[in-house]
């Protein structure tokens, strides 16, 4: 069985679990397994075909719902005669509430059917970044989840277990939506858009080395005049991945101190201190 597994991450936790999910898939009988960037997909040509057997997608949660680059990769995917069943997997800090039931139903109106779900509860780098808190609530928010490997593990046997299911009886969705869904959404926005992500700003420590140019999904951020500068105001996703790739430290949201970093490789070895 093919199976492609398509992901977005900005400060690299999504990542992390995309690699060990498609590790514990290929160590089960029958699955070739192929990880891709969904920025692989961005183009702005034709409809997006997926020739494997199955799709995997996986991203951090923003506000509550997939990140809009997320959501163009499954609105420019071609409309099948035939269902596909796929799985969703995200990485959230606080709250997942019914997120990837939201995601489930944009697949479903191109007959892609999301026949298991799964979260993980991950580090904000946000947080790490900007954030002044206890010790008791910072150890709370700026790790993985305890036993996420082995949660993992479980999620690729459930799946094959719900594939086998799904080829053998029609498959009835119910992706069911929380009525407290928009009011969370408007919240954290309001919280988290106002606070934390308010404005990017490029400091006069910018090189002009275009790390962040190169690395932004959206494409809003370009070099002119020997500076990096931002195209719209606001207009980004908040992945901070320019943040974090930036070696001068020059990119920041809002006009709070920067007070720490998170690295990919200190995300790799919070993950696996707790993996087990």
């Amino acid at each position: 069985m093919k199976m492609r597994i398509v992901y977005f991450s900005g400060t690299g936790n999504t990542l992390l679990v995309a690699q060990s999910m498609a590790k514990a898939f290929q160590r089960m009988k029958g699955f070739e397994v192929i990880l891709s960037p969904v920025e692989e997909f961005m183009s702005p040509y034709g409809e997006t075909s997926i020739a494997e057997d199955v799709l995997g997608i996986g991203y951090p949660i923003y506000d509550l719902e997939a990140p809009p680059v997320i959501k163009k990769f499954i609105h420019g995917l071609k409309k099948l005669e035939s269902p596909m069943p796929c799985f969703i997997f995200s990485t959230y800090t606080s709250m997942r509430l019914d997120c990837d039931n939201h995601t489930a139903r944009l697949l479903e109106s191109s007959n892609y059917q999301s026949i298991l779900q799964v979260g993980f509860k991950a580090p904000a780098a946000a947080f790490a970044l900007y954030g002044n808190f206890p010790g008791l609530i910072a150890s709370r928010i700026q790790r993985f989840e305890k036993g996420i490997l082995k949660k993992i593990d479980v999620f690729c046997q459930d799946f094959y277990r719900a594939y086998a299911s799904f080829t053998a009886t029609p498959f009835r969705p119910n992706y069911r939506l929380s009525p407290l869904h928009k009011l969370a959404k408007n919240l954290s926005n309001l919280t988290l858009g106002n606070i934390f992500y308010k404005n990017l700003r490029i400091s006069e420590a910018c090189l002009a080395c275009a790390a962040c140019a190169r690395s932004c999904p959206e494409g809003n951020i370009e070099i002119i005049d020997g500076r990096a500068r931002v195209k719209i105001e606001n207009g980004c996703l908040r992945c901070l991945r320019c943040v974090q790739l930036c070696p001068q430290k020059a990119i920041n949201f809002t006009s709070a101190p920067r007070r720490a970093d998170y690295s990919r490789a200190e995300g790799r070895a919070l993950f696996e201190a707790l993996g087990q």
